[in-house]
């Protein structure tokens, strides 16, 4: 009998181009599992090792987990396949140490050192709303998690704010809003929306920006997600890393 489903490794090869990774220094790299898409995230076990180097191998990744010594947006991590996606919080509390995953000019997914004091606040993009049992709105988010409200406004393309798995603000994607960019050319720039064009069965909905350079860009939503209102950015770390470009 054949095997059925994916695979259970993965080359490095063959990594999704947003690890930050040496390709040719091994054949192998941990595959990551988890709510957060396969092409846009990465195994919390790489991230202690290739990218924090607070780890020399595997087998000290998996001691340092099964130990509770890292947290994943406050929550305990043991999975050395957890994988792990755009804002979120890497925290190590023995070394009172805490990283936002942001990206880089390339797209690439990058970790970046953040007060220790910081919450544990990060911005998700709604991909999905639909009705479910009960009379509940059920919103399917960028990282794969989902909320179930008994009303909103918010559709897909809008954001949320989530401290702690909760809702603590939404943002819509509406005209004045500041616009994170996570694909296409101009990737890891922050802008203000400046006109949406509503989409079409023929036609992506898309986006004109005013990036904080003052040059004007268009792209399409799926390629931007809302990180504040007008002139200004929920997260402060994410502000901090704009500045210091």
């Amino acid at each position: 009998m054949s095997r059925q489903g994916g695979t259970l490794q993965m080359k490095r090869l063959n990594a999704p181009k947003v690890q930050k990774i040496q390709r040719k220094e091994a054949t192998w790299i941990v595959k990551q599992r988890g709510a957060h898409p396969k092409q846009q995230s990465i195994a919390i076990a790489v991230v202690l090792r290739d990218y924090l180097g607070i780890v020399d191998n595997m087998r000290e990744a998996k001691f340092v987990l099964n130990n509770g010594e890292i947290l994943v947006n406050g929550k305990v991590v043991k999975d050395h396949k957890r994988a792990v996606g755009l804002f979120d919080i890497v925290e190590i509390p023995k070394l009172k140490k805490k990283y936002a995953v942001l990206l880089d000019h390339k797209g690439r997914l990058e970790l970046k050192e953040i007060d220790y004091k910081e919450g544990n606040k990060r911005i998700l993009r709604i991909e999905i709303k639909k009705a479910v049992k009960g009379n509940k709105i059920q919103l399917t988010t960028s990282s794969g998690e989902t909320f179930l409200l008994d009303k909103t406004k918010l559709k897909p393309f809008d954001s949320i704010v989530v401290e702690n798995n909760k809702i603590v603000k939404e943002l819509p994607l509406t005209k004045g809003a500041t616009i994170y960019v996570v694909a296409g050319a101009r990737v890891s720039n922050v802008g203000e929306v400046l006109e949406i064009q509503e989409g079409s069965t023929r036609r992506e909905k898309s986006i004109k920006v005013k990036a904080n350079n003052n040059q004007e860009f268009e792209t399409v939503a799926r390629n931007v997600v809302v990180v504040g209102e007008k002139g200004k950015i929920e997260l402060k770390y994410l502000e901090k890393a704009i500045k210091q470009k």
